[in-house]
C-alpha cells in the first residue's frame, strides 16, 4: 500500500474541493436551463452543502419568479450564502429588482381582485 504523504493529502483535498466547485457549476447551468423548468427545487436542494455566494443574482431571480419548492429552496441557500462584502451596486441592483417584482405583484393582485369581483357580480348585468 502506497505511503501518504503531507503532499498527496494536500493534494487529494484540492481535487476534492475543485469537484465541489465544478459540481456547484454544472447544478447552476442546469438551474439555468429552460428545460428544467419544473425541477428546479430539488438541483437548488442539492445545492445545500454549498457556497452559494457567488450566484445571488440567481438566487434572488428564483425567490421571486419560482414554484413553492424554487422559492423555498433559493431562500434558505440566500439566508445562507448573503454575505456583508457584497458590493453596494450589488446591493442596490437586487433591491431595484425586488422592488419590481413586488410592484409587478401587486398589479397581478389587483387585477385578480377586480376579475373576482366581476366573477361575483355576474347577476348583477
Amino acid at each position: 500500500m502506497e505511503k501518504i504523504t503531507f503532499i498527496k493529502w494536500k493534494e487529494y483535498e484540492q481535487r476534492k474541493i475543485l469537484g465541489k466547485e465544478e459540481a456547484v457549476e454544472a447544478i447552476i447551468g442546469m438551474i439555468r436551463d429552460s428545460r428544467t423548468i419544473g425541477h428546479r427545487g430539488t438541483l437548488l436542494y442539492a445545492l445545500q452543502p454549498f457556497d452559494c455566494s457567488q450566484y445571488i443574482e440567481l438566487l434572488i431571480e428564483c425567490v421571486c419568479k419560482g414554484n413553492f419548492e424554487v422559492r423555498k429552496n433559493s431562500f434558505e441557500l440566500l439566508a445562507n450564502s448573503i454575505k456583508s462584502d457584497i458590493s453596494i451596486q450589488t446591493q442596490l441592483k437586487l433591491i431595484q429588482y425586488v422592488h419590481n417584482e413586488l410592484d409587478e405583484l401587486k398589479d397581478k393582485i389587483e387585477l385578480t381582485y377586480e376579475v373576482l369581483e366581476l366573477l361575483i357580480n355576474i347577476d348583477d348585468k
